[in-house]
């Protein structure tokens, strides 16, 4: 498997998302369950010191609040969508090919988000390759010791065990992570 040539095929698939779209789907609160089929959140906040926080989002039946939610976003904290693969026919596109690819099961995440608060957690390192396209807005890296602006429709390979973060949110983004795990 080479993730440069998976990398390519991702950026190939258009994207046509913008800020109301993912407003509209975050409205479908049975969609974002408290926690999903793996166990994971469907939704985290990165907090102001960098930590993961959902619980405020929920209610007592585990569906989200939207409205509760919405005031945090509008603040400028960032926010992970886990698993959203399944959200748009580009997205089961682009889930298709990575596991055509690969074989494995992949994991898309959206991170959403305007300025205000933290771009992203710290520089950290996963087990696993990621593949990131941004949909819109620009979002500052650090990828190893390397800084650059992902532009929308670009993509990055980050290898696995390799440190990264966004560093800087100066606009409202969305980027779409693809862990392959």
């Amino acid at each position: 498997m080479n993730l440069q040539d998976i990398a390519k095929q991702v950026k190939e698939v258009k994207v046509p998302l913008v800020e109301q779209d993912i407003l509209d789907f975050l409205k479908i609160t049975r969609r974002w369950q408290y926690r999903n089929t793996w166990g994971h959140p469907s939704i985290e906040m990165i907090d102001s010191i960098g930590r993961r926080q959902s619980e405020r989002f929920f209610d007592i039946k585990g569906e989200l609040i939207y409205d509760i939610w919405k005031q945090y976003y509008d603040k400028g904290f960032t926010f992970i969508l886990t698993n959203i693969l399944d959200l748009t026919k580009e997205l089961r596109e682009i889930d298709q090919l990575t596991r055509d690819q690969t074989g494995w099961h992949t994991w898309g995440n959206f991170y959403f988000s305007k300025p205000g608060r933290l771009a992203s957690f710290g520089l950290h390192e996963h087990d696993y390759a990621v593949i990131v396209k941004q949909i819109y807005g620009n979002s500052h890296w650090q990828v190893g010791d390397k800084k650059f602006i992902l532009k929308p429709d670009e993509v990055c390979v980050i290898p696995e065990k390799t440190k990264h973060m966004v560093y800087n949110k100066s606009e409202n983004k969305l980027s779409l992570t693809i862990n392959l795990e």
